[in-house]
């Protein structure tokens, strides 16, 4: 009787192992089934392009066109007007203010490449002679002198421009603007030694 009663308990184990193993297969099938489906979507959304990627080059060059771009042959004219300043001689004051409005409008109404500017100058005195240089130095501390004033609306200054034939654009030309050229044409005279006399005291 025992015998028998191990057997049928033997019996219906191994018929609930077996019916078990056969539903587990169906399990997994339907669980492939389902991520194999959701695959597509998840390719998809990897595959897809940034529009951060987009937006970077974008942004440098906005940053570029910041930077007002400056003719050679512009800077040698205003180089050359400099040097053609006639200190000392009557009307000298009517032309270094219209020079130095001059250069205000041209050079101090937006950013500008500054290393650009101390190169061209650099390049400009190179090919003067020693005279011609200092002659340059002294002109250049007067036009500096007319257009500190220009920049701070001094109404006589402004009356000697427009007298010289050029009117100042007041409302374009940034002080902020004039001290960085001036800055980078003082570098390029203190690193050839031509320091104006009021600087060297």
């Amino acid at each position: 009787m025992q015998k028998y009663v191990r057997i049928c308990i033997l019996t219906s184990l191994c018929l609930t192992l077996a019916s078990c193993s056969s539903q587990a297969p169906k399990k997994s099938i339907n669980t492939i089934s389902e991520a194999s489906e959701s695959k597509p979507l998840l390719t998809s959304t990897v595959t897809t392009d940034s529009p951060n990627q987009e937006s970077q080059p974008a942004t440098s060059t906005e940053a570029n066109k910041a930077l007002k771009p400056i003719d050679a042959a512009k800077l040698t004219e205003f180089f050359n007007a400099l040097s053609n300043l006639h200190t000392g001689t009557a009307g000298c004051s009517l032309q270094i203010a219209g020079t130095a409005a001059t250069w205000l409008n041209e050079l101090c109404t937006s950013e500008i490449d500054y290393t650009n500017l101390e190169e061209a100058f650099s390049a400009y005195l190179s090919q003067l002679k020693p005279e011609q240089k200092e002659t340059l130095t002294t002109s250049y501390e007067l036009l500096t002198d007319y257009a500190d004033k220009l920049v701070t609306n001094d109404k006589d200054v402004l009356a000697l421009a427009k007298d010289g034939g050029v009117e100042l654009n007041s409302q374009a030309v940034k002080e902020t603007y004039w001290q960085k050229v001036k800055a980078a044409i003082n570098d390029v005279l203190k690193a050839q030694k031509l320091t104006s006399p009021k600087e060297a005291n």
